[in-house]
């Protein structure tokens, strides 16, 4: 791959009363960083590039790290997932740039 891509995300909420949100891609490379001051249940489009140079061949691995992720779903009541909610990612779009 020889183009920058860009990645449009559809966020539907973010959870916390702060929260940043690192992206990273295959666990080596930070290329951006979210942050938010209250939760927000508001949808949000956002955008990011990733470089051409830090994509390895057609395949990469995209993380989104929230290390501020508080609540999960069984202390919220709604089930046995005690899996630690930070974002709701509606969607994903990829686009050469």
């Amino acid at each position: 791959m020889t183009e920058d891509l860009v990645c449009r995300a559809g966020l539907s909420r973010v959870f916390g009363p702060s929260q940043t949100i690192g992206i990273w891609i295959d666990g080596a490379s930070k290329l951006e960083e979210w942050k938010y001051e209250r939760s927000s249940s508001s949808s949000e489009i956002r955008e990011f590039i990733i470089p051409a140079e830090v994509i390895n061949g057609n395949k990469f691995n995209l993380e989104f790290r929230l290390p501020r992720a508080i609540y999960s779903p069984k202390d919220l009541g709604i089930s046995d997932d005690g899996r630690r909610l930070g974002l709701g990612l509606a969607w994903l779009e990829f686009s050469e740039k």
